[in-house]
């Protein structure tokens, strides 16, 4: 990770240094910020607020040793508090959000909406992918690295297609991520992640990535679980066929029982494609 073009007023005296503003250059984005230090305590304790904008999706990929198959500007947001001597103790204390947010990201050698159209037969590549390239971006490339998560490059290496808009919403606590509102839409199709990923631990909590119908329920997901280096990937759990339709007869009684409504697993600020 390269950082170039930085500028910071730096503040220190009676236990406390602060560096505001912080301006720098990084994936092609321009960041700016703030970080104050307390340094009187038994550890010292920081605040951390930046915001980058319009850094480069493919840049992040070539950093981390991924193929730039992604293109397209990014924001990112984030507050964050934490105390500690040590990466170990910050990461354990952090608390606060992170925000990225994108539109128009071009996948160049997927063609999304085409794949989810044959998976329902097929099932050749994990939903988790999805989840780990472009629901988590930047956040996901950096914490599951030790995971190859490329079976969806491996079954499709032809056509294109266009992420409409991306929300990938994190609430942080104790050194945990938890999705609070993280989605994406291309042309045909919205998709959904819901679930944890604990630094503490390095691991995944239940992460679930869901193809959505337009009442926000499952029509199928993925979940995965364990170590970041080596998760336990579920098999696909398929609760709508891809036409809309329930296919089961244990499906078409739950629904029957509930009211003819299932159970909406994303409601957030992502809506459907027309």
């Amino acid at each position: 990770m390269q950082f170039s073009g930085i500028g910071a007023e730096v503040k220190a005296g009676q236990g406390l240094l602060e560096t505001n503003p912080l301006t720098f250059q990084i994936f092609g984005g321009n960041g700016q910020g703030s970080i104050r230090g307390v340094m009187t305590g038994a550890s010292p304790e920081y605040t951390v607020d930046f915001t980058i904008t319009k850094f480069a999706f493919e840049k992040v990929l070539t950093t981390f040793r991924k193929q730039p198959s992604i293109r397209g500007p990014l924001d990112l947001q984030s507050h964050l508090t934490m105390q500690g001597n040590t990466a170990q103790e910050m990461t354990r204390t952090a608390h606060g959000k992170v925000t990225i947010q994108g539109q128009n990201l071009v996948l160049q050698t997927v063609n999304l909406d085409q794949m989810l159209a044959k998976f329902e037969k097929s099932q050749n590549f994990n939903l988790v992918d999805v989840g780990a390239f472009f629901l988590a971006g930047p956040l996901g490339t950096l914490l599951t690295k030790g995971y190859e998560f490329g079976s969806l490059y491996q079954e499709s290496r032809s056509g294109t297609s266009t992420v409409q808009i991306l929300v990938s919403d994190w609430k942080v606590e104790n050194g945990v991520a938890e999705a609070e509102d993280v989605a994406l839409a291309t042309q045909e199709n919205r998709i959904a992640l819901t679930g944890k990923l604990d630094f503490v631990n390095r691991q995944f909590d239940h992460v679930t990535v869901a193809v959505l119908d337009q009442t926000g329920c499952a029509r199928f997901s993925q979940t995965i679980h364990g170590p970041f280096r080596n998760p336990l990937v579920e098999k696909t759990r398929m609760l709508k066929s891809i036409g809309g339709p329930m296919t089961s007869l244990f499906n078409k009684t739950m629904k029957f029982v509930q009211g003819g409504k299932c159970e909406i697993v994303y409601a957030g600020s992502v809506k459907h494609p027309n």
